[in-house]
């Protein structure tokens, strides 16, 4: 193979994204200032439109707390954002207003849900224009396509939790309000590996892939034993506190929150402190949670040791309730109760003020 057939393989992929993107700016400067103009009578320019990749931490610290930030969900439960930046922001509010956009700076305010519901028809618009002419000039898909916006307007505590880690590709595009009274930015952002209609892959299986390399810690617990305040005070080493035999085959296991997930038995595995869990029936299963030995004064039984409890010696019989009642001594006798006497009736209550 000649150096010139794969100098032109290498080039192939980067110049049909160059060109793919620059048909997407081409098509977003005819339709994003037709809908302006439609919906608010605004006199808009696209200047720029410029394609980027970025890790998600990337796009969360570059976010200002004057951003107005949808979030963008397409069909299979992929997060992506749309960011409106400040000026674009007072541009919009100014032309439905006044009809018109100013000169003056930007206010510095975090936006309200209420400025989410005022812009929000014109961004509606400008995706589903993109979009659908897109598919009528025979197009490739809009690279956000299958997106939609949600309600709600976002702050970065919230973005931090609804979007997902990786690589996110971003589209900034730049545009001109007015008379040059303002210029701002729409920023897109989606995640790379999960694009509309390009992937079979269901929301469980990718959170099964985070999940599946998680830490969960567990508490152990052998029992719990009440002690004075003085008792405790004088605890020291080597101290014994006594537990009760039952607690070996009563082992629970809680999330580090306290949350009781199961119990267990106490046991032994290959010289190791384990336990080995109780089923919903109380049968042991073959699961065994090893742990590494602990000082202590004296090992645990085996678990073929823990198959009988000690005997706890007889427990006298309780009466039945319908047991006779004849035995019991009457009681003095209290006399006729009196009449309790007739009320008049109450005087009228003032007026409250």
């Amino acid at each position: 193979m000649s150096e010139v057939s794969v100098l032109k393989r290498k080039l192939v992929a980067p110049l049909a994204k160059a060109l793919a993107d620059c048909a997407v700016e081409t098509l977003l400067r005819k339709t994003m200032p037709r809908d302006a103009d439609r919906l608010c009578g605004l006199d808009l320019v696209v200047d720029d439109v410029a394609f980027a990749d970025t890790e998600v931490r990337e796009l969360i610290d570059g976010l200002a707390s004057t951003d107005l930030v949808f979030r963008l969900q397409n069909e299979r439960g992929a997060s992506g954002l749309c960011i409106v930046s400040p000026e674009l922001l007072a541009g919009l509010i100014e032309s439905q207003l006044y009809g018109y956009v100013t000169n003056a700076e930007a206010p510095e305010r975090k936006p309200t849900r209420t400025d989410g519901i005022v812009v929000a028809e014109l961004v509606d618009a400008w995706l589903a224009s993109a979009i659908s002419v897109s598919a009528h000039e025979g197009m490739e898909a809009m690279p956000f396509a299958g997106y939609q916006r949600q309600d709600g307007v976002l702050d970065r505590r919230n973005v931090a939790l609804l979007i997902e880690p990786g690589r996110y590709s971003k589209m900034i595009v730049k545009v001109t309000l007015g008379d040059n009274a303002k210029t701002g930015t729409l920023c897109l952002a989606w995640p790379e590996s999960v694009q509309s209609g390009t992937t079979s892959e269901g929301m469980s299986d990718r959170m099964a892939r985070h999940l599946s390399k998680l830490n969960a810690p567990m508490r152990v617990v052998l029992a719990r034993v009440p002690l004075s305040m003085e008792r405790v005070r004088g605890l020291a080493k080597d101290d014994i506190i006594d537990v009760p035999l039952s607690a070996l085959v009563s082992v629970k296991l809680e999330g580090i929150d306290g949350t009781s997930i199961t119990t267990g038995r106490l046991g032994q595995v290959n010289g190791l402190r384990a336990v080995r869990l109780n089923s919903e029936r109380g049968q042991t299963t073959l699961t065994a949670i090893a742990a590494p030995d602990v000082t202590s004064r004296g090992d645990p039984p085996d678990m073929a040791e823990l198959t009988t409890l000690p005997d706890m010696g007889g427990i006298a019989d309780i009466a039945p309730i319908g047991a006779d009642l004849t035995d019991l001594p009457d009681l003095p006798d209290l006399g006729a109760i009196p009449d309790v006497p007739e009320l008049g009736a109450l005087p009228d209550l003032p007026e409250l003020p």
